[in-house]
C-alpha cells in the first residue's frame, strides 16, 4: 500500500462507514521524538520527493493526513484512530479540527469487571463475581479488559477455573511482559 492507494481506499468508502486504524502509533514515528541516530536517515528521507514517497510501496505520514482531511477527504465517515502510546503521536495527526475527540480508555473498574465476568459466565452467581473481582483486586497490578479476556478466553466453560488460576495466570502474564521489556 502506498499513499495513493490509501486516498483511494479512503475515499472510496460509502457515506456512513467506520474506519478503524488501529495502533496508529507504530506506523509514523513522531518528527517530535527523534533519537540522534534517527536524524540522518530523517535528513536523507526529507530530501525525497513527495512523489517518490507516494510510489515508494509505503504510506507516509503526509499521506495519512491528507487522507483523513485534505482536499480529496470526504464526509460522513467515523474514522477511529487506537494508540497504547498517545504521546508517540505526531502532533500533525491530533491537532485540532483532524481529531475531534480524544478518549482514553482506563483500566477497568469493579462494576466493569464484575459485568464482563457475568457476561462470559451468566451461570456464575453474584458471590461467584464478588469473589473474582476480589482475586483481580489482590494481583494489585495493573490488568487491562484485554487481559481477563484472555483469561476468559483459556477457560470458556468454568468460571470456577477462571478464579482459582487468575493469580497465576496473571504472574506468568506479568513475568512475559517484564521479558519482554528488558530485551
Amino acid at each position: 500500500m502506498n499513499d495513493d492507494s490509501l486516498n483511494e481506499l479512503m475515499n472510496s468508502t460509502p457515506e456512513n462507514s467506520i474506519i478503524l486504524l488501529e495502533d496508529i502509533d507504530a506506523a509514523f514515528p513522531s518528527r517530535d521524538i527523534v533519537g540522534e541516530e534517527d536524524e540522518e536517515k530523517k535528513s536523507k528521507k526529507d530530501l525525497r520527493s513527495p512523489e517518490g514517497e507516494a510510489s515508494s510501496g509505503k504510506v507516509t505520514l503526509r499521506g495519512l493526513l491528507n487522507s483523513l482531511d485534505g482536499v480529496a477527504s470526504t464526509e460522513g465517515r467515523l474514522v477511529f484512530l487506537t494508540t497504547n502510546y498517545v504521546n508517540r503521536l505526531d502532533a500533525a495527526m491530533t491537532r485540532p479540527g483532524r481529531v475531534d475527540m480524544k478518549i482514553c480508555i482506563a483500566l477497568p473498574n469493579d462494576l466493569q469487571i464484575s459485568r464482563m465476568f457475568a457476561r462470559f459466565y451468566p451461570e456464575a452467581s453474584e458471590a461467584d463475581r464478588l469473589e473474582f473481582v476480589k482475586v483481580i483486586r489482590a494481583l494489585r497490578k495493573p490488568v487491562s479488559m484485554a487481559m481477563i479476556q484472555g483469561l476468559f478466553m483459556f477457560h470458556k466453560h468454568s468460571h470456577a477455573d477462571v478464579i482459582s488460576s487468575a493469580p497465576s495466570y496473571f504472574d506468568e502474564q506479568f513475568f512475559s511482559l517484564n521479558s519482554t521489556l528488558d530485551e
